[in-house]
Parts: C-alpha cells; sequence; structure tokens
C-alpha cells in the first residue's frame, strides 16, 4: 500500500489497483478503516463467451477483481473509489470494449429459490431424523443435530433474537418482581 500527498491509499494486484482514502473512511468509521483489494485471474476459461450469451465475439481482457471494506459501520463513502484495470493482452483490431455488468435473471432467480427450498426441507428432515431416530446407543447424534441447526438458514439469527428476548424479559420480571415488595420490616 502506497500513500501520496493526497490522502488516497492505493492498493495493487497483478497491475490492477484501486485508489481510496482510508483516512477520510476512518473519520466516519471511528478511528479505523481497512480495505481489502483482490485479482481473481483465470476467469476467463469460465466466462467465455457462452457464459456472457453476447451476438458478438467477446472475449475477457482483464482479470476478475474484487474489494470489500471490512468492519465498517457507515455504507455512504465520503469520497469516490478508483479502480484501474490493465489487460492481459494488446487487441490486434479495434473493437467495441465494454465492461460486463450482471443482469438480473428472473428464471436464474428461480432456480435459486427451489433449490433453497429443496435444501431446508432436507435440512429440516436432517434435524427430525437426529432429534427422533437413534440407531446405535453409543452414537451420539447431538453434533450432527447441533451441525444442521447451525447450518439451517436464520436459524441462529432467530435464536439469538430469542435469547435476547427471554434474558431481556426474565430481567424485567426480577426488576418488577423487586419493586413490588414492600420495603421495610414489616415483610417476613
Amino acid at each position: 500500500m502506497e500513500a501520496n500527498s493526497t490522502d488516497t491509499s492505493s492498493l495493487s494486484a497483478r497491475g490492477n489497483t484501486m485508489d481510496i482514502n482510508l483516512k477520510a473512511l476512518a473519520r466516519n468509521n471511528n478511528g479505523t478503516a481497512s480495505a481489502v483489494f483482490l485479482t481473481v485471474s483465470g476467469m476467463e476459461s469460465l466466462l467465455g463467451a457462452s457464459f456472457l450469451q453476447t451476438e458478438n465475439h467477446t472475449e475477457m481482457l482483464s482479470d476478475v477483481i474484487t474489494a470489500t471494506l471490512p468492519k465498517i459501520n457507515h455504507t455512504q463513502l465520503s469520497e469516490p473509489v478508483n479502480f484501474t484495470m490493465s489487460h492481459k493482452r494488446r487487441l490486434a483490431e479495434p473493437g467495441l470494449m465494454t465492461c460486463t455488468v450482471s443482469e438480473d435473471n428472473p428464471f436464474l432467480e428461480w432456480v435459486n429459490r427451489m433449490c433453497v427450498i429443496v435444501g431446508l426441507v432436507f435440512f429440516a428432515l436432517a434435524i427430525l431424523t437426529f432429534l427422533l431416530c437413534s440407531w446405535n446407543p453409543k452414537i451420539n447424534n447431538t453434533a450432527r443435530l447441533h451441525l444442521c441447526l447451525c447450518l439451517f438458514p436464520l436459524v441462529c439469527s432467530i435464536m439469538a433474537g430469542l435469547l435476547h428476548f427471554l434474558v431481556v424479559a426474565s430481567f424485567l420480571w426480577m426488576l418488577l418482581e423487586r419493586s413490588a415488595l414492600p420495603a421495610g420490616p414489616e415483610t417476613l
């Protein structure tokens, strides 16, 4: 990482760069900020012309890049982030060069939903099997059951919310009981 005179930090990987002002980001995030910049090479074999489904001859000329800002509270950036990508090779003939933008595909969204539903059904069946069936008394299914519960989507969030509610409710009831007791020596 290099810092220049404009407080912009430059992260680079395989000839691609990301310029970001980490100091401005830290001012909006309790004094700390970090950035991760990755380059994924070799994706042209997977993301060829058949995947991109274009009428023209299409090929990838640069690597796939990704960036993330871990543990950032505010998602609004005070200054823009600049990405510079380098091409792997030059074109022999001029042509139309565009950046790919993924479009929403309703069929893929439907397939994704169906796969999630089927997966949830099988996870529920596995959980019921581990709860209700014991094939061998020497084998304990508790670890398998907990693994399935952890992998089951939203269970962790629901359990955390439920535990939070129960703890707060128990403290509230203790407070109400304490305040309902009469004060003084006349109590038993």
